[in-house]
């Protein structure tokens, strides 16, 4: 009964993810034929970030950045609800983009490729963000690897969301001790929305650099191109 149980949720969560990245696949192409357009809706979604000095989406490498906005947007529209709606929670949305924001440039650094941040000073959350940001990247990249083996090692899989099981092998331990680190330093509350995001988010920008592994568990059709 748990093995069919954990199959299902599986099954689901790979399906929910490769509709994810053919979203955000869709948008890239959009992006390239439509670049005004792209970039005026991306700095409409930063916005609240960088009113409030508490997130910026200009952060994550410009390979990466169109599709994790698109896809970011997503959650924080599923999660957060519309304007009107009983349980519309706009507060959801500050706690959603750093964390796909940082799993987002920690991917990207895994794979040679540096944050965007920029040399002025910051304020407020950014700044925090920022020194967490280069502390992970560029003081001790092997502290999330660390964190992540130890987590893997003393942790059974099944605690972990599904979509771990399809992480590369370069960016799984990362990701793991970023979301280990972040359950840390924020809410309680939102503990299992941050983890989500990370892993989330985190599959999504790694699946630009390399293939994931949705062959473990599922045999549905490949990702629509």
């Amino acid at each position: 009964m748990n093995d069919t149980f954990d199959n299902r949720a599986h099954t689901e969560a790979f399906a929910h993810l490769q509709e994810l990245i053919a979203t955000g696949r869709r948008y890239e192409r959009f992006a390239h034929e439509n670049p005004s357009e792209s970039a005026a809706q991306i700095t409409e979604l930063n916005a609240p970030g960088l009113q409030e000095n508490a997130w910026d989406l200009l952060w994550v490498p410009h390979i990466l950045r169109t599709r994790i906005a698109r896809v970011s947007s997503i959650i924080v529209l599923n999660l957060s609800r519309m304007p009107g709606d009983p349980k519309h929670d706009p507060a959801l949305m500050d706690v959603i983009m750093p964390a796909a924001i940082l799993a987002a440039c920690v991917v990207a650094d895994a794979y040679g490729v540096a944050p965007e941040i920029p040399a002025r000073p910051l304020q407020g959350h950014l700044e925090v963000l920022a020194r967490v940001l280069h502390r992970l990247t560029v003081q001790q990249p092997e502290e999330l690897e660390a964190i992540g083996r130890r987590a893997r090692a003393t942790i059974a899989p099944a605690v972990h969301p599904p979509i771990v099981a399809c992480l590369p092998s370069r960016v799984c331990d990362r990701l793991i001790g970023l979301a280990h680190i972040m359950a840390r330093l924020g809410d309680p509350l939102h503990q299992k929305v941050v983890a989500m995001v990370i892993f989330t988010l985190g599959a999504v920008a790694a699946e630009i650099f390399e293939s994931l592994n949705f062959d473990s568990l599922t045999s549905g059709p490949s990702l629509p191109t």
